[in-house]
């Protein structure tokens, strides 16, 4: 993300950095939390399972890039590394801190039966 003007304190560039990721994964927990896994239709099971997978991708970038810049490798504008950068937080901590959010977010649907719900949706069709 970029930004013109405007000064930031080192805890708003953290959150501006980490906002990429943590905004579809609150839009994801909550869809979660407000899921009927009493519902029948086929549809309304695939798009919940796929509305969890939205934000696995940016929560993976927060698992890797950290170690990745632990191994010298550091990717340019990116913003796992912007974070670090301006947080000052140990990579370990970022990739940690990620595999519990995605670990939370697998058991929470794994509670409201998305994923039996879904693979259960794919055993009927095929």
């Amino acid at each position: 993300m970029n930004y013109e003007g405007g000064q930031f304190s080192a805890a708003m560039f953290s959150l501006f950095h980490a906002a990429g990721m943590l905004l579809p994964l609150l839009a994801a927990i909550l869809y979660m939390i407000a899921y009927q896994s009493g519902a029948r239709s086929i549809l309304y099971r695939i798009f919940s399972f796929l509305v969890l997978l939205l934000p696995v991708g940016a929560v993976l970038a927060w698992v890797g890039v950290p170690i990745l810049c632990l191994s010298g490798y550091e990717p340019t504008g990116d913003d796992v590394k912007k974070f670090l950068d301006s947080s000052g937080v140990h990579p370990l901590a970022v990739t940690a801190a990620a595999a519990l959010l995605l670990a939370g977010c697998i058991g929470l649907a794994w509670k409201k039966k998305i994923l039996q719900n879904y693979w259960d949706a794919v055993a009927r069709e095929g």
